[in-house]
C-alpha cells in the first residue's frame, strides 16, 4: 500500500503543478483591439510593445479583427500602434484587462513640384 499511496501523491502533486503553470501562463497575457474613430477594427496594424524607457519588447501585428496579443506580462508597459493613413497611437496596456487603442485618420498632405526634368526649358 505504500507504494500505491507514494504514485498518488507524486500525480497529485505533478498535476497540481500543472494546473499552476497554466494558471500563471494565462495570466501573463497583454491584448487589446485596434479600431478606428467609428469603432471599426483595424487589421493588419503594426502593434508594439515598449517598457518604461521606450525600449522595444515585442512586436506584432493586429489580425482580421483588430485584435492584439503578447503571451507575455510587462510592467508599465506601453503599446504604440501604426497603420498606413493613420496618426500613430500609444496606450497603456496591463494584464488586468484588454485595451482599445483608437487610431485617427491622418491628414492629406500633398506637395508640388515643378513640371519634370524633361520638360524644363
Amino acid at each position: 500500500m505504500g507504494f500505491a499511496r507514494f504514485v498518488a501523491f507524486r500525480y497529485l502533486v505533478i498535476s497540481w503543478l500543472s494546473l499552476a503553470a497554466v494558471r500563471v501562463a494565462a495570466q501573463e497575457q497583454l491584448s487589446g483591439t485596434v479600431v478606428d474613430e467609428s469603432g471599426s477594427a483595424l487589421p493588419r496594424a503594426a502593434v508594439m510593445l515598449v517598457d518604461q524607457g521606450d525600449a522595444e519588447v515585442a512586436t506584432t501585428f493586429t489580425d482580421l479583427h483588430g485584435a492584439f496579443r503578447f503571451l507575455r506580462s510587462c510592467d508599465r508597459c506601453t503599446v504604440i500602434v501604426s497603420l498606413a493613413g493613420f496618426n500613430p497611437a500609444r496606450s497603456a496596456v496591463s494584464t488586468d484587462s484588454p485595451s482599445t487603442v483608437t487610431l485617427t485618420v491622418a491628414p492629406v498632405r500633398e506637395s508640388r513640384r515643378g513640371p519634370p526634368a524633361h520638360r524644363r526649358g
